[in-house]
């Protein structure tokens, strides 16, 4: 495999724990984590697809309005409208290619509460990984500080360092005023902390401890 065309990422978590960057890589993809969205990006499909849905809409109106005018100009619409659909169709076909992506996207993220999807997706992968190794995905965590006290607990920290899984940002609301004008307001975003490592290694152990129970 040329390491060129392998994420950086994957060569990391690879050196990390002392592997083979070629089973990270294939594993990273098979599991499909790469297309999972963070919390910022879910929001931003979401309006994506919303927008979508709009412009088609508008295709259509665009054609129901046409289809409006006097039965003289529409004889002349005809003519022209196989020239138009050249251009106008291929548009509509690739609005709907670009909704059908978001959807399936935004299903990756779907589910109920504050869940950070991210995170359950790349711990799932660690635990692929361990599972290829053959080594025991095992759950604990230290009383003193809540840090992990297993391999694989320490893997997902670690991962979570290397992929950047994030928790939401954090966004503000500040108020300024300038002189004798009245006040506005604007929105300060600040990136979200790394996410913490125990839920999600915890579900992802849960799902391989129940299917062995």
């Amino acid at each position: 495999m040329n390491n060129e065309w392998i994420d950086p990422r994957n060569k990391a978590f690879a050196e990390y724990l002392g592997c083979e960057v070629s089973m990270i890589d294939d594993t990273y993809y098979a599991s499909q984590v790469g297309l999972v969205p963070d919390n910022e990006e879910a929001q931003d499909t979401a309006k994506a697809i919303a927008i979508y849905r709009k412009a088609i809409n508008e295709f259509e109106r665009f054609r129901e309005t046409l289809e409006k005018l006097p039965e003289l100009e529409l004889v002349s619409f005809q003519i022209q409208k196989a020239h138009w659909s050249e251009t106008i169709q291929p548009l509509k076909d690739g609005l709907q290619v670009g909704l059908m992506v978001a959807q399936n996207r935004k299903k990756l993220a779907s589910g109920k509460g504050p869940i950070n999807h991210r995170a359950n997706a790349v711990a799932e992968f660690v635990a692929c990984v361990f599972d290829r190794l053959e080594w025991p995905v095992t759950f604990g965590c230290r009383a003193a500080d809540d840090e992990p006290s297993t391999r694989f607990g320490r893997a997902v920290k670690e991962c979570f360092i290397i992929y950047d899984v994030r928790l939401p940002p954090k966004i503000s609301e500040h108020h300024r005023k300038l002189g004798n004008q009245s006040a506005t307001t604007f929105h300060l975003t600040e990136t979200g902390a790394l996410a913490h490592w125990k839920r999600p290694a915890e579900a992802a152990y849960r799902q391989r401890d129940q299917r062995n129970a």
